[in-house]
């Protein structure tokens, strides 16, 4: 019996393990690493405790890659004297596998002793709601297509409106485009579709800033009634990291 008693302290000790890891060092190429595995469905927060205690660097530009089904997320972000917060909020899907790797963001080897910290994924405290019917905010800053991105709008007039989107992008979208479809459901159920592309960093490189675009592609409401709208992202990936908010208002065609 104690035996089983042991080996189920060390089993359970070892699984803490996976997800949570201290050290005090960073490095370009070796990672500080952790991995994940959801027994339920539900969100995950990652968090970083570090410490700068080096003389020699005030500032450490710090890259969280966090890997889930083989897709790969990139976050940037800067440790002067002390983080202490969640980097990333994630929602995974039962048995979803993650795995997150922290490195000194440089095309240079460089290790930093008198870095001391810990890096682990946890349940969170708290989550924030969007009760916005024109917006919906993603919770980790990434948009996952499985989630629903479905508004509804009802008009309750014959004046001719048009329905206008925007996206809302943070320093950490990692492509030059954003290609997106739209559906419409019609108060008369008719149903149709449009896709466009919306040009995101302009300057051919990625500009840790974050922006607001109205996309091209407007949707026209004029019969009274309840209209359908989902907006779909057409990026091959199911998650697209750097994504804030996605939201429409209707404006009078004549405005």
């Amino acid at each position: 019996m104690v035996r089983m008693n042991l080996a189920l302290i060390s089993l359970l000790l070892f699984s803490g393990l996976l997800s949570a890891k201290s050290f005090s060092s960073l490095n370009s190429k070796e990672c500080v690493s952790v991995g994940f595995k959801a027994e339920s469905e539900g969100y995950k927060n990652i968090h970083l405790l570090v410490v700068n205690k080096s003389k020699d660097y005030d500032s450490i530009p710090l890259r969280l890659e966090v890997v889930i089904g083989g897709e790969k997320m990139l976050d940037f972000h800067t440790l002067a004297e002390t983080i202490n917060e969640d980097l990333k909020t994630l929602y995974l899907y039962e048995g979803d596998s993650i795995t997150v790797n922290l490195f000194i963001q440089s095309n240079k080897e460089i290790s930093i002793n008198k870095v001391k910290g810990n890096l682990k994924v946890n349940d969170p405290m708290v989550l924030k709601s969007d009760a916005s019917k024109t917006s919906k905010s993603f919770i980790g800053n990434y948009w996952d297509v499985k989630q629903s991105t479905i508004f509804r709008a009802e008009k309750f007039d014959t004046i001719p409106q048009i329905a206008r989107f925007n996206v809302h992008f943070d320093k950490n979208y990692g492509f030059d485009k954003f290609h997106y479809q739209i559906n419409v459901m019609s108060p008369d159920s008719s149903f149709y579709s449009v896709e466009g592309s919306q040009t995101v960093n302009k300057d051919g490189f990625i500009t840790l800033e974050e922006k607001t675009f109205d996309l091209l592609q407007e949707v026209g409401v004029s019969k009274t009634g309840k209209y359908i709208i989902e907006i779909v992202p057409l990026m091959g990936i199911q998650r697209i990291n750097g994504i804030k908010s996605v939201g429409y208002q209707l404006v009078n065609v004549l405005d």
